[in-house]
């Protein structure tokens, strides 16, 4: 059984990168912990903001926080990028 990992991604830039394009990554849930005004958190198949996008999140309002659940195998990797303001998300991947 495969050991879970968590990183946590602020915004402002924040990103994660999991997996590389020959092994790529396992996405098991991704948590809002913290919303703030204009914070996005969206969710990439590959290893920049180039890749496939899986899902976005809008983390601006308190309806954000939570936990999203994915179970998901991700090919090319598993990249997360947080925007806007003090937004924090947590990411469990394995």
């Amino acid at each position: 059984m495969a050991k879970h990992r968590v990183a946590e991604v602020v915004g402002t830039g924040g990103t994660l990168l999991v997996g590389s394009s020959e092994e790529g990554a396992c996405l098991k849930a991704i948590l809002v912990c913290k919303f703030a005004a204009s914070g996005v958190c969206t969710v990439y198949n590959g290893q920049t903001a180039s890749g496939t996008v899986v899902a976005t999140i809008d983390c601006s309002t308190i309806d954000a926080q939570g936990t999203y659940e994915f179970d998901c195998y991700l090919d090319t990797g598993l990249f997360v990028a947080v925007t806007g303001g003090a937004a924090r998300v947590s990411v469990v991947y394995y």
